[in-house]
């Protein structure tokens, strides 16, 4: 059966919407990726690769091809392979977007996921107060309010700061939207109403989620967004948007604030209490009921894993037994709290070079500078503020080693890849015309 290239690209961009869509529930977006890929090895004959490209790929498979070269250093190959069957996406997904960067709509895919993304998270927090009315009552009421983002995302099966992270992006993009659609000519006021409307209602999740280091990266991107077009062009009309906005925003900190004055407390005292206690978190009086929220904790489990890693600087100790020998080695070093707790990296950079050494740093280095070097050349300032997020998040949590970081940064990378040959490929052909 044949299908024309206009019914391709529709079902391309419905495919990688309903991807982006369903990225915080696993297994209905894993079957959208296997349909997805299935698809695309069905119309194979329309992709279409330069050297460039390669080298593309070579960058967002880097994580995949890193576990496959290391099988040989795991004590179960079973469940190395099992390991290595998170990153397959990250090998699908590029050679069938970037493949078909001619037919790909990056702003219309990314429009439509920013709504669609906001009504999930709405549908999501609906659900939480039919299914789970006790506990949305009680933190309504300001009892135990700190566990009140990670419960909300528990029940849909995620994790508080992943989900965030994805939030994070998707404020920072209906930002820009807004911005973009008053400031330039002619004005679409009814899409950046449109987009307001989204940036409320996902700067509300932002912040109901409550992890420190999206909202600090949500606002840093906006700042990126604002220099961005005050660079551009319309100074004046820029700078007020930005005041306006910055208002909104202020207003909706400081009603949380209010709402949960635990707020204050936990981006400030409980972040760098104990920093005299690095390595010796077991001094801490009552360290289990103070420490997990403390920077002092990420500090020590990054020492503790430098010191382990660097028995084993080249090869590391393999993906399925590093954690074990992390948490034996806690409990070695008379790190009690840690053995107790069997708390995890928590940097990405870290987690590989305690599974594959040096290697794995090397590997995941050019994960990001492939991402950083699309956003430069291709311009986009959306580009650097996800690479930018998305590196902040992990030097402070793996998230590379969940499906919802794996896929969700394989997804967009590849977008932007297309994107960025799309770009490339206008650019040259301007420029043969103008030499004609």
């Amino acid at each position: 059966m044949t299908i024309s290239e206009k019914n391709h690209s529709t079902i391309l961009n419905g495919l990688l919407l309903t991807i982006a869509t369903l990225m915080v529930f696993r297994i209905p977006c894993t079957v959208a990726i296997i349909v997805f890929s299935v698809y695309g090895l069905s119309q194979f004959k329309r992709i279409d690769w330069n050297n460039e490209a390669k080298w593309i790929l070579l960058g967002v498979s880097a994580p995949f091809l890193l576990h496959v070269l290391f099988l040989w250093n795991d004590s179960s190959v079973a469940n190395s392979i099992k390991a290595t069957e998170k990153y397959l996406s990250l090998l699908f997904l590029p050679v069938f977007i970037i493949g078909n960067y001619r037919y790909i709509d990056f702003e219309g895919i990314l429009k439509k996921y920013l709504v669609g993304f906001a009504l999930v998270l709405l549908a999501m927090l609906v659900r939480y107060i039919v299914v789970f009315p006790e506990q949305f009552n009680k933190y309504m009421q300001g009892i135990h309010i700190w566990e009140m983002g990670y419960t909300f995302a528990k029940s849909f099966s995620n994790h508080a700061p992943a989900i965030n992270m994805h939030v994070a992006f998707a404020v920072v993009s209906t930002f820009y939207f807004a911005l973009r659609a008053f400031m330039e000519t002619p004005r679409k006021i009814g899409q950046g109403i449109l987009f307001l409307v989204t940036f409320v209602v996902l700067f509300f999740f932002l912040l109901y989620i409550n992890t420190r280091l999206a909202l600090v990266n949500a606002l840093v991107g906006i700042g990126l967004v604002l220099a961005y077009r005050m660079r551009k062009d319309r100074l004046k009309q820029t700078a007020l948007f930005g005041f306006i906005m910055a208002v909104v925003v202020g207003c909706g900190i400081a009603f949380f604030v209010h709402k949960n004055p635990y707020m204050i407390k936990k981006y400030t005292k409980e972040s760098f209490a104990h920093m005299d206690k690095i390595g010796r978190l077991d001094e801490i009086d009552n360290a289990r009921a103070v420490a997990y929220n403390s920077l002092v904790t990420r500090l020590t489990i990054w020492k503790t894993t430098l010191e382990l890693g660097a028995k084993k600087p080249i090869v590391g100790y393999g993906s399925d037994n590093s954690k074990d020998r992390l948490f034996q080695y806690y409990y070695d070093t008379e790190q009690y709290f840690l053995s107790q707790a069997k708390l995890p990296v928590h940097n990405q950079f870290l987690d590989f070079f305690l599974k594959f050494g040096i290697v794995g740093v090397l590997a995941l280095l050019l994960y990001f500078w492939n991402l950083f070097r699309l956003g430069r050349r291709s311009g986009h300032v959306l580009v650097l503020v996800f690479f930018m997020i998305f590196l902040v998040s992990n030097l402070s949590d793996d998230f590379l080693i969940r499906f919802d970081g794996i896929a969700y940064s394989g997804l967009w990378i590849s977008i932007f890849a297309s994107h960025y040959r799309k770009t490339v490929g206008l650019k040259q052909q301007s420029t043969s015309d103008e030499i004609n």
